[in-house]
């Protein structure tokens, strides 16, 4: 009887482990999407964009100015 409980504890530790870990993952991935969006267009979110010329890194904001060799 006690054996039973005290599996029935743990299976209950080790959902709450799995559920605690997927949340660290989706909060990490949230935090990398922040600090890019902060990287790439600044802080104000309402501040009017342009093309960067540059695929991957998307738009920018329009008073960024771009360097080019």
């Amino acid at each position: 009887m006690i054996g039973r409980f005290l599996d029935h504890a743990n299976q209950r530790v080790e959902r709450f482990i799995r559920a605690k870990r997927k949340v660290i993952v989706l909060l990490n991935e949230q935090k990398q999407v922040t600090i890019h969006r902060a990287v790439t267009r600044g802080l104000d979110s309402k501040v009017p964009l342009k093309p960067s010329g540059i695929s991957w890194l998307g738009d920018i904001p329009k008073h960024w100015g771009n360097i080019r060799d």
